[in-house]
């Protein structure tokens, strides 16, 4: 098996997994409200009740996150894709 082949393997999965995180993570800050009943209503398929106690308080820390994600994955694929970015060939 040619070691290279793994790499791009790697490199394909990572990416597809980064780029599912920016749209999430993008989701998640722009549209907050969204999110939490997406939450919910996956929680609904298991016959769970899920409901926050503070809502803007949840508002936020969802949009916080959210932010997060994005930065998290976006940092991700310039890493994956654009290594000579963070570290400089010697």
């Amino acid at each position: 098996m040619n070691p290279f082949s793994l790499v791009v393997w790697f490199q394909v999965v990572a990416g597809v997994i980064a780029f599912g995180g920016i749209f999430i993570g993008a989701i998640s800050f722009l549209y907050p409200d969204h999110s939490i009943e997406l939450y919910q209503l996956m929680m609904h398929i298991l016959n769970w009740d899920v409901r926050p106690i503070d809502y803007q308080g949840e508002m936020k820390r969802t949009r916080i996150m959210g932010a997060l994600i994005f930065l998290i994955s976006v940092a991700i694929i310039v890493i994956l894709f654009r290594p000579q970015l963070i570290v400089p060939a010697s």
